[in-house]
């Protein structure tokens, strides 16, 4: 693989945007994910705690979630992947081993204080209307951030652990 073109956020590594891929197309989609993640977790990183507040344009807070619940909503959905991919094939349950979500291992609606029915889809912030989404209290950037890498950590691997064969076989 060869790398083309950055983008660099103010302050940071420069961070790869067009690679040319040589193999197989599950490298592609395994290295792409690990990018995607590790470009969220730079950008967030860098903001403050006020920053990370902040809505994605000037509207009131009940109008749109802030960039805090879009990370916390993100790192769900990663995590809920990782926890699923164990149970598609026999194969992929063996090559990544027992595990399930870092949410309910971790106990973290509880220790975060959130209502586990208060929190859409999943647990995940799928289908909560914006009064909701908006004034869903998250924790400290320092502890959301945690969760984020671990989220993420855990999906890269399980992504990277599909090749052709298990990509090519049908899920139960």
């Amino acid at each position: 693989m060869s790398t083309g073109m950055t983008v660099k956020a103010q302050g940071s590594e420069p961070i790869p945007t067009i690679v040319t891929f040589v193999g197989p197309p599950t490298r592609a989609i395994a290295y792409r994910v690990a990018q995607a993640h590790a470009l969220i977790l730079k950008v967030t990183s860098d903001l403050s705690d006020e920053e990370l507040k902040r809505r994605p344009a000037p509207v009131p807070p009940e109008l749109a979630p802030s960039i805090e619940w879009h990370l916390w909503h993100i790192a769900r959905w990663a995590d809920l992947l990782q926890a699923s991919m164990r149970g598609m094939t026999a194969e992929l349950g063996r090559r990544l081993g027992a595990g399930g979500q870092i949410w309910e291992s971790e106990n973290l609606a509880t220790r975060w204080g959130l209502s586990t029915g208060a929190l859409g889809y999943r647990q995940a912030g799928t289908g909560l209307d914006d009064n909701t989404s908006a004034s869903l209290p998250l924790p400290h950037k320092d502890i959301l951030l945690d969760y984020a890498r671990k989220a993420f950590a855990a999906t890269d691997q399980a992504v990277a652990g599909v090749d052709d064969e298990q990509f090519q076989v049908r899920c139960t």
